[in-house]
């Protein structure tokens, strides 16, 4: 996908111009949060600024919710809000086709705690909300 001037400033602005996971600013990849290859596509709201460093070590993984230390609340909410319309297809496109689609790759168990995760902080986000 070939991003827009408009939409790297967008997606950069979710972290101040700061690598989502690392912190480290510079030259930065739009990479999407929900991996390409589980076909949800590359929606502005999907997107993360990364580090080439961090894009490496992410390879064709889920990243877990917690490593987004410099995204801001308000695109971590977005973010889920994303996830959150597209899960059921995600976790069945990875249970059947995880290890296809990456190669061997990915661990399909271990995506499935990431995703299991994404839906517990999305309950615990809808329960504080109604406390308030």
């Amino acid at each position: 996908m070939i991003l827009g001037m408009q939409s790297l400033r967008k997606i950069r602005a979710k972290t101040d111009n700061r690598c989502a996971i690392c912190g480290k600013q510079g030259e930065l990849g739009c990479v999407p949060f929900i991996p390409q290859w589980t076909k949800v596509g590359t929606d502005i709201r999907n997107m993360i600024p990364l580090c080439d460093n961090c894009i490496i070590e992410r390879k064709m993984q889920f990243v877990e919710i917690g490593k987004l230390k410099y995204l801001k609340d308000e695109s971590i909410s977005e973010l889920m809000s994303f996830y959150n319309t597209n899960a059921k297809f995600i976790k069945e496109y990875t249970r059947r086709f995880g290890k296809q689609r990456t190669m061997g790759l990915i661990d399909v168990d271990y995506a499935l705690r990431i995703l299991s995760s994404y839906d517990t902080f999305i309950e615990n986000n809808h329960q504080e909300s109604k406390k308030e």
